[in-house]
């Protein structure tokens, strides 16, 4: 990088007596021949672009985080998992049931959970691939609703685990399997507090400028895509720190 700061300088010192109209064409042709010979100036050039414009992209998430932070956090009816309490460590989730990163997500996040036992997940239900995933997630919400954290968490695993396919026998199934009142259940799936959350996380998301699942929250860090549990732990660790 140095050595081609100091060539354009040179070029540029080199064409600082001449006619403004001779400089512009001179200029071009040297700093073309210059580009010519060094290609690699030119990939240099744009690595720092791009790393530029993800930089910028993630600060602006993050701004909008912070505005929405609350309402990602505080809201009653999203599910949590995990710590209970106000000294929990918080880690949000937007997650889709059909999602196979979104497994291997859960998969990574139960481990996290089993080792710290200071940390809580809160799970924005975020339904992006079709009406099965609407259909689970209002499932898992209406579950949570009327059931608790404990039947929640249990469907949870179990709707990662079969990938998020389920219909209205499944539904049916599944209800009659736990002891649970269908009719009871299917309301619970389409009250106005479930719809509303889908609803929410749907605009949070879109705030954010969130794209695809899985994607966490983690204090001030946002990361797309599927965790490792040492990865997990390993922002755990540096927001702890205080990076």
């Amino acid at each position: 990088m140095m050595k081609t700061m100091m060539a354009c300088t040179a070029i540029a010192l080199g064409l600082a007596t001449m006619p403004a109209a001779a400089q512009d064409e001179e200029f071009g042709a040297k700093v073309r021949d210059y580009l010519m010979a060094n290609p690699a100036v030119v990939v240099e050039a744009l690595q720092a672009y791009d790393a530029q414009e993800k930089q910028a992209a993630y600060d602006r998430s993050l701004a909008a985080v912070n505005e929405v932070r609350d309402a990602i956090a505080s809201d009653p009816d999203s599910p949590r998992l995990g710590a209970i309490g106000a000294e929990a460590t918080v880690i949000v989730e937007f997650a889709d049931y059909r999602c196979p990163h979104c497994r291997r997500a859960n998969e990574a996040m139960r481990s996290v959970l089993a080792d710290r036992p200071d940390v809580q997940l809160i799970v924005r239900e975020f339904p992006v691939l079709g009406e099965q995933s609407v259909l689970a997630a209002q499932l898992a919400l209406g579950v949570n609703a009327l059931h608790g954290p404990d039947a929640y968490r249990e469907l949870h695993d179990q709707l990662f685990d079969i990938g998020g396919q389920v219909d209205a026998a499944w539904i049916r199934d599944y209800a009659g399997v736990k002891g649970w009142n269908l009719a009871e259940l299917e309301e619970s799936m389409k009250s106005d507090a479930v719809l509303a959350e889908i609803s929410q996380t749907e605009a949070l998301a879109r705030a954010i400028g969130i794209q695809g699942t899985p994607y966490f929250i983690i204090g001030d860090t946002l990361a797309p895509g599927a965790l490792t549990p040492e990865q997990i732990l390993g922002v755990l660790d540096a927001e702890a720190a205080g990076k």
